[in-house]
């Protein structure tokens, strides 16, 4: 070998260990650095998926609520409708009556 007792060959294969340390070492952090930040984008996702979630679900209670109130509404307009359309057979009954009285 021709750069056998090299000085500069020595260091290069003395340090090739501690390089291949430290680069084990730097993907190991990287990996820990997006692990981390994977971990946190799905806790923010969670987060917001839970808020959405609640929301929708106080809406559809608000609805809900809505809803019976409108259907009282229409029960309360049919009976007025029903009690409406009595007086008016009984008004028509009377001028069918009256008419009839006169003729």
């Amino acid at each position: 070998m021709s750069n056998f007792g090299s000085p500069a060959h020595n260091a290069t294969m003395g340090m090739g260990a501690g390089m291949m340390i430290l680069a084990a070492a730097g993907t190991g952090l990287a990996n820990s650095l997006i692990n981390a930040q994977t971990e946190a984008n799905d806790r923010r996702y969670d987060a917001a998926y839970g808020d959405a979630l609640a929301r929708a679900v106080a809406h559809a209670d608000s609805m809900d609520r809505v809803n019976d109130i409108a259907m009282q509404r229409v029960r309360d307009l049919e009976a007025q409708v029903r009690s409406l359309t009595a007086a008016c057979a009984q008004r028509q009954g009377c001028i069918d009556r009256m008419k009839a009285r006169l003729s």
